[in-house]
């Protein structure tokens, strides 16, 4: 009995741990940068899953390092978006299984967009007009 229990006990110590249970996840990460190669902290990182419609949400931290784990296998957008900096948007990112895909980010400097609209009433500054009366 004892033999049998040492045969079993080897054997599960022999059996590779892929086989036990295989990562079917992966992940997505990066460093987001400005145009002069800047850390930007604190920038908003949207990855969609282009198959799926199902929308990730992280934030860059101090160092302008962002990551995403636990991705399902497919194809991916990656945007990052900043204030005072352009979106920066990564189409067809692939991520596959137990592994990392990394997508840097370089962001410009965005245009500022301002609309003023202006209402006023026209007021005459001509004294009324005058009536003259003839004889």
């Amino acid at each position: 009995m004892k033999a049998l229990a040492l045969c079993v006990c080897a054997l599960a110590l022999s059996v590779p741990e892929a086989l036990f249970g295989q990562a079917v996840y992966g992940s997505i990460s990066g460093n987001v940068t400005d145009s002069s190669g800047s850390v930007v902290p604190n920038a908003k990182v949207t990855i969609t899953d282009v198959g799926k419609g199902v929308t990730y949400n992280t934030v860059t931290n101090e160092s302008g390092n962002y990551t995403q784990g636990h991705l399902i296998v497919g194809i991916y957008e990656v945007r990052v978006d900043a204030a005072g900096f352009s979106p920066y948007t990564q189409k067809n990112t692939h991520v596959e299984v137990d592994a990392v895909t990394t997508i840097n980010a370089r962001l410009a400097i965005g245009t500022v967009g301002e609309t003023v609209n202006v209402t006023a009433r026209h007021r005459c500054s001509r004294p009324r007009r005058q009536t003259c009366r003839t004889r």
